[in-house]
């Protein structure tokens, strides 16, 4: 052991430390949601990774490494982790299929601390670890680690992609508040995990055939954790509600029993079940229900919701959710051009969870927020 007196408050070190601060709060504050609990704490072990792989850099500007050279192969290294458990992230949250043969995914990153432990804990001194380091783990173990870090990645991004657009087209057809479960954080997320992938595969490669300081890898790492950051902080804000779950058949390929119901309802007169629907919607007024589904939907009209679903689109040429928001908003029009109502009370009455939801849904259907629209015909019957 060296001198502690070596071991020195860094700037690089503090700075990589407050970047991490508030991904640090984000974990505790995953790890105490009441919703979607599973989901949320495969995220927040995600995060947890992302700060534990850090940790040597902001040791290691400290003069840690310097003054306890022992550390050496102190089970830090955990990147086989990050690919698999973003991935079952989202596989939790937007997928109602159990985990299954999935949890396999997390064996290389089991394997990965288990080698750095035995490591850490057998090698004997830092003499002896750095001379198998010298002899055996840099030559033959960094470059499996390495490939295999970008390759679980790559995977995680492409299947995140996958899910993400397989969802936002399911919520669109079955909820009537669709834009409050878009997945929009969750894309993201892809963004910035494409972007840290690219610099982490970056700082990968040229430690894998150059050979990269502390220092020199520096400023990709700091910009690493600040993406991960702002996706924690992201992803703390969305995940606050219950999110409908993609069903196991959304992922059945060629279900000849579903291509078959299909054919035989190419016969029927949507526009007629289109016009029936919509009059029963009409009088009993069930858009103003806030979570009206599609499956209540058809609950309602005695049918099934492939059936319903055909029918809105066929019929109407709109999803499920363009359609209920559709009436929604017809029927706030109607209260700000008839009411001195403020518009929180409208957007309530109306079937919308929030303000926000209502200024967003509002605008995408008449061009103007209702605001404006309120000034408008004020102006219109001045």
């Amino acid at each position: 052991m060296g001198d502690t007196s070596n071991l020195v408050v860094a700037w690089r070190s503090v700075m990589m430390a407050m970047v991490c601060l508030p991904i640090i709060i984000c974990i505790a504050l995953l790890c105490l949601k009441k919703v979607e609990r599973k989901a949320s704490f495969a995220l927040a072990a995600t995060l947890f990774t992302a700060v534990v792989a850090i940790t040597p850099q902001i040791i290691g500007f400290a003069g840690f490494y310097d003054v306890y050279p022992g550390l050496t192969f102190f089970p830090l290294y955990n990147d086989l982790w990050l690919g698999p458990l973003v991935y079952l992230h989202a596989h939790l949250l937007l997928r109602q299929e159990p985990l299954g043969w999935r949890k396999l995914l997390i064996l290389p990153g089991i394997l990965q601390t288990a080698y750095y432990t035995w490591a850490f804990l057998s090698l004997g001194d830092y003499k002896s670890k750095w001379a198998y380091s010298s002899d055996f783990h840099s030559p033959y173990i960094v470059p499996v680690e390495s490939l295999l870090a970008i390759l679980f990645l790559g995977l995680a991004l492409f299947k995140i992609w996958r899910i993400y657009h397989e969802y936002k087209d399911y919520i669109y057809a079955t909820e009537s508040i669709a834009i409050e479960f878009e997945p929009i954080w969750l894309k993201r997320i892809i963004f910035i995990l494409l972007v840290t992938g690219v610099l982490f595969a970056s700082i990968e490669i040229i430690e894998l055939f150059v050979g990269l300081t502390y220092f020199a890898a520096f400023p990709v790492q700091v910009l690493i954790m600040l993406g991960i950051a702002w996706l924690s902080i992201e992803a703390v804000g969305r995940i606050n509600q219950p999110y409908p779950k993609l069903p196991i058949s959304i992922d059945e390929e060629n279900n000849p029993k579903q291509e078959r119901n299909n054919e035989e309802l190419e016969d029927a007169n949507w526009q007629a079940l289109a016009k029936k629907i919509n009059a029963e919607v009409l009088t009993h007024k069930w858009f103003l229900e806030p979570r009206f589904s599609l499956r209540e939907l058809a609950s309602k009209m005695g049918t099934n919701e492939v059936y319903t679903s055909k029918a809105i689109n066929k019929g109407m040429n709109l999803s499920f959710n363009d359609y209920i928001n559709q009436k929604r908003v017809e029927f706030a029009q109607n209260l700000i051009r008839n009411t001195n109502l403020p518009l929180l009370s409208i957007a309530l009455d109306s079937g919308f969870n929030s303000k926000a939801t209502f200024n967003r849904v509002f605008k995408d259907q008449s061009g103007l927020t209702p605001s404006q629209y309120k000034h408008q015909e004020k102006a219109v019957n001045a």
